[in-house]
């Protein structure tokens, strides 16, 4: 008999970290505790390893985090995660079954605020330097890993929440930020995902979200001589898989979001003297997105998008800029599907009958250059295999968007600049598939 590991860590969490590190450090990494969690093997049954998890969340689970100070001059770093159930386990060695369900309905609340103290009249008083702000909710979440051995897997996730929200906001507009920094937030109904090394998976997921999911981003600074970015990303239902050493792959997945809900991710970047920063959004009603080195691939998805919106939007306003970019995407069903090896097999089919909406805003006085950028998608899909391989790629793709599609991009430069470049994308149907590489 071979070796075997295989364990389940289960938990409901809300965590929340902040440190403070002196001005010559370069280490702004942050120990995040982990939750309390169970581990339990999974117990053999006719030689397979079988396990199974059952996780019901019906309560709000809300992580705060505030920070108020007058100067800061280190680094400033700020963790927040809110999630409803978490799986997350893994099998070496060993061939194993795993039976998952997952359902939340509380809501889900990220909530992180790092607040100056410096009044008006005050200049240079730093918020941080640099500042690093890491927001995330998720009401399910899914992570299991096989190596060496074979994975054999049902997944339902289900989401009937009032809503998931995760923010962060850096409220300094009398404050500076002079080194570089970055501010995530995410917002996610249901997550799962899959790795494979050496493996085979064989996976059939369902994700069901009748949950309003937003990610929101906002800052408002006085002097920002750095590059600073600034993103927000949120996901309804998201389905992820990567094989990184030989790894076979067969995943079904079905994705439904429900009619009177959203998906929206708001980033907005305000200050007076901005000499580079970007604002990000991206908000996807129904993701899946699978990689694979080496071996087979095989992946069928029905995505189903309802959303009453699916909504990203970037605004940056800024007296004095040097290179401001506002870049916002979204997307009512995205597949992406790709393989470095020479078996590829899609079977894509989407219906989005929701509005997509993406747009990007700058308001600026008197600086040099500004980049807009928006993309706005009601249904897409990609697939890819090796062209060096002697590729055999087949793909039956069906999609159908029956939503309003907007991009829409706004520039108003009052004062003097030096270049602006603006492009805005709408589209009902895209996909691309093909072999790179030469045969």
């Amino acid at each position: 008999m071979r070796p075997s590991l295989i364990t389940i860590m289960t938990s409901v969490m809300a965590i929340s970290a902040v440190a403070w590190s002196p001005a010559t450090s370069q280490d702004y990494n942050v120990t995040v505790p982990d939750a309390d969690a169970t581990q339990a093997a999974c117990p053999l049954t006719n030689g397979m390893r079988v396990c199974t998890n059952s996780q019901n969340n019906t309560g709000t689970i809300n992580a705060p985090n505030y920070v108020s100070h007058y100067i800061a001059d280190g680094l400033v770093s700020m963790r927040n995660y809110a999630t409803g159930n978490r799986m997350d386990g893994g099998n070496v060695q060993v061939d194993a079954t795993l039976n998952s369900a997952q359902s939340n309905s509380g809501n889900i609340e990220a909530d992180a605020h790092l607040h100056s103290q410096a009044v008006a009249g005050e200049t240079g008083k730093s918020v941080g330097t640099g500042v690093y702000m890491d927001t995330q909710a998720v009401a399910n979440s899914g992570s299991f890993s096989a190596i060496q051995g074979e994975l054999t897997t049902t997944i339902n996730q289900t989401s009937t929440a009032d809503h998931v929200y995760a923010d962060s906001e850096i409220e300094a507009p009398n404050g500076a930020i002079y080194s570089s920094g970055e501010v995530q937030t995410t917002a996610i109904a249901n997550h799962q995902e899959f790795g494979a090394t050496e493996a085979r998976i064989v996976s059939n997921t369902t994700q069901t979200s009748n949950t309003d999911v937003r990610a929101r981003t906002t800052t408002s600074v006085q002097y920002s001589p750095s590059p600073n970015l600034y993103a927000s990303n949120a996901y309804n239902n998201y389905f992820q898989a990567n094989g990184d050493d030989r790894g076979s792959q067969l995943h079904q997945v079905t994705q439904t979001t429900s009619a009177a809900t959203r998906t929206e991710a708001y980033s907005d970047a305000s200050g007076t003297n901005l000499w580079d920063v970007a604002a990000t959004s991206n908000a996807v009603a129904n993701t899946v997105n699978v990689g694979n080195t080496g071996g087979s691939m095989v992946v069928r998805a029905d995505q189903t998008n309802a959303n009453d919106v699916v909504l990203a939007d970037a605004r940056i306003l800024a007296t004095q800029y040097g290179t401001a970019t506002a870049t916002a995407s979204s997307t009512g069903n995205l597949l992406i599907a790709g393989n470095n090896d020479k078996y590829v097999e899609i079977d894509n089919n989407q219906l989005n009958s929701g509005g997509v909406q993406a747009s990007a805003e700058f308001i600026g006085r008197d600086g040099y250059d500004a980049y807009l950028e928006t993309d706005a998608t009601g249904n897409s899909a990609m697939g890819y295999a090796c062209g060096a391989c002697e590729p055999n790629m087949s793909v039956n793709n069906n999609q159908v968007n029956n939503g309003d599609v907007t991009a829409t991009n706004t520039v108003n430069i009052t004062g003097t600049g030096r270049s602006v470049v603006s492009v805005a994308r709408a589209t009902g149907n895209t996909a691309t598939y093909y072999t790179s590489g030469n045969p």
